[in-house]
């Protein structure tokens, strides 16, 4: 998992499906207000901006880090559950006053609250000790919950939600990977936490992860040994693999991005040597088949 910025609303279409979604978030709060049953409208997450989030994420799902478009349709994920709400440990959410939680129905339409995520994270698998994994509807907090609309941003985050958020935290800071595994290890209790139940390290993921992290340093001494023999084919091509890296365009660019991390005072020293390695380098010796030919002219006279 990454840190991504959130999308802008910047096109006239996309402008306009915004006001569409203020109006809808209005209806959804009068008619809970009154106690109504709150009906959503599917298309206005999953159709009208699905390309400018997927876009944002590269294509990738927001918590896990696979490539989804090409392999599956994927889901357009609502970080704070819109209707059913259960915690942890997948129990309904019951307020102080004995009320059921009903979700967070008036965040439905909002960009913040949406991220593009593959099947497994966002509907959930079984674990091998039985248990389920993934996002589901669950949503656990350290703080206090908050239950109604009209509370500031500042309210939101006083809940302390315990699944990060791409945009709003900073994955990076909070996460690591056991290099000989492919695990990803916590380094704060709440991302304990969030790896454990959204399955994190389920499957091939850990072997994924370790092939993206190996490969970014085979690349690297890759790309100098091209530039050092004038391969600027294969320099190119490793480079712009490694680009992809830095703009989290790649899979799992978090362990992508720490074996670069890991590289990088030993690419430093590389480009300072770089000047100094091609002056001293040596001219190119002439291939065998010509130093025998030489040889053999020499031998009968023949030029």
């Amino acid at each position: 998992m990454i840190y991504v910025s959130l999308p802008e609303l910047t096109t006239p279409e996309l402008l306009r499906w915004q006001t569409r979604a203020e109006r809808e978030t209005l209806a959804l709060t009068v008619t809970a207000a009154a106690g109504g049953t709150i009906k959503f409208k599917e298309n206005l997450y999953k159709k009208h901006v699905r390309d400018l989030l997927f876009a944002a994420f590269q294509g990738k799902c927001a918590y896990c880090e696979s490539k989804i478009c090409d392999t599956q349709p994927g889901d357009i994920d609502h970080f704070r559950p819109k209707g059913a709400l259960t915690d942890e440990n997948d129990k309904e959410v019951i307020l102080e006053d004995g009320r059921t939680h009903r979700g967070y129905y008036w965040l439905a339409y909002s960009l913040a609250n949406l991220l593009p995520t593959c099947r497994t994270c966002n509907s959930g698998t079984t674990g091998t000790d039985g248990r389920r994994l993934g996002k589901l509807t669950r949503f656990p907090i350290q703080g206090v919950r908050v239950s109604e609309p009209g509370h500031s941003e500042e309210s939101l985050s006083g809940e302390q939600p315990v699944f990060l958020h791409p945009c709003f935290d900073h994955p990076e800071e909070e996460l690591d990977f056991d290099r000989q595994t492919g695990h990803l290890l916590g380094l704060t209790s709440r991302a304990t936490l969030f790896i454990n139940l959204m399955g994190l390290n389920r499957g091939g993921l850990p072997v994924r992860r370790k092939e993206v992290y190996y490969n970014v340093k085979a690349y690297v001494i890759d790309a100098w040994r091209a530039r050092l023999e004038r391969d600027l084919d294969l320099a190119c091509l490793r480079e712009q693999w490694l680009e992809g890296v830095k703009l989290g365009r790649t899979e799992y660019a978090m362990v992508g991005r720490k074996g670069l991390d890991e590289m990088d005072e030993a690419l430093n020293e590389i480009g300072s040597m770089l000047p100094q390695l091609r002056k001293a380098r040596p001219a190119q010796a002439p291939s065998t088949r010509k130093k025998q030919r030489r040889r053999s002219n020499q031998t009968f006279g023949t030029r």
